[in-house]
C-alpha cells in the first residue's frame, strides 16, 4: 500500500478492492448480506473504515495447525 492510502482512514470499494486483492462484486455481495464492516452514506453510497477492516480481518485469521 502506498503511503498516503495508510494516511487516509477511508476508502471506496475500488480502493478496498485493490488494496485486500478482492474482487468489487465480492465486496458489493458482502456488503449486501452485511458480512464486512461498512458505513452507508446514503441509499447508494458505501465507505469503508480502514481501521474497521483492518481489525475485522484479524478477527477472520485462521492459525494454521502444527505438523504436516
Amino acid at each position: 500500500m502506498r503511503q498516503e492510502k495508510l494516511e487516509s482512514k477511508n476508502c471506496s470499494y475500488a480502493e478496498l478492492s485493490q488494496e485486500l486483492g478482492v474482487p468489487i462484486g465480492t465486496l458489493y455481495s458482502m456488503v449486501s448480506e452485511k458480512k464486512i464492516p461498512h458505513l452507508r452514506i446514503g441509499p447508494r453510497h458505501v465507505i469503508f473504515d480502514r481501521t474497521e477492516i483492518k481489525k475485522w480481518l484479524d478477527s477472520h485469521k485462521v492459525e494454521a495447525k502444527g505438523g504436516v
